[in-house]
C-alpha cells in the first residue's frame, strides 16, 4: 500500500540516526587536549604486557627438579646429607643448633646438681629468723627480679 504526500526520505537507521545527533553534539579536539590513564589502568596494562612476554614453559630448572624427585635422587644418603649440611649453615639454623647443643650440656650436668643445697637452706632459714627478706630494699630487688623474668 502507498502513501501519497510524504517526501520521499533516504532510509536511515536509528543507530545511525543516534549516532549522527552524538557527533553533533560534541566539541572538536583542541591542541592543548590531554588525556590521563589511571595508575591501576597503568599498571594493568603493565602485568598484561608482562605475562604475554613471559616464556609460554616454566623455568627448565623446574622441569630438572621434578625429574630428580621422579628418579629418586633426593632419597640417596650422600644429597640428603649435603642438604642437612647446606641447612646447619644457614645463619637461622645456625643459632638453633647452637642453643640446641648448649641445652644437651645442660641436661647432660643436671644428675651433678642437688636437687637441694643444705648450706643455702640454713643461711634462709638464719635471713628470715632476723627480718632480712622484711626490708624495703630487699622487698624491692625481689619484685624487680619478678617483674624480670615476667618480661
Amino acid at each position: 500500500m502507498r502513501i501519497d504526500g510524504l517526501p520521499s526520505l533516504p532510509n536511515v537507521r536509528q543507530a545511525e540516526q543516534r549516532n549522527e545527533a552524538v557527533r553533533q553534539k560534541k566539541p572538536g579536539v583542541k591542541a592543548g587536549d590531554t588525556v590521563e590513564i589511571s595508575a591501576p589502568v597503568r599498571e594493568t596494562t603493565e602485568l598484561q604486557a608482562a605475562a604475554k612476554a613471559a616464556p609460554a614453559e616454566p623455568n627448565p630448572r623446574i622441569s630438572e627438579i621434578k625429574a630428580r624427585v621422579q628418579s629418586g635422587y633426593y632419597n640417596s644418603d650422600e644429597v640428603k646429607q649435603q642438604i642437612a649440611d647446606a641447612l646447619l649453615q644457614s645463619d637461622g639454623m645456625r643459632q638453633a643448633v647452637d642453643e640446641a647443643a648448649q641445652m644437651q650440656v645442660a641436661k647432660q650436668k643436671m644428675p651433678d646438681v642437688p636437687d637441694t643445697r643444705p648450706e643455702a637452706v640454713d643461711q634462709a632459714r638464719q635471713r628470715v629468723d632476723e627480718g632480712y627478706y622484711d626490708r624495703p630494699e630487699v622487698l624491692r630487688g625481689t619484685v624487680d627480679k619478678i617483674v624480670d623474668e615476667l618480661a
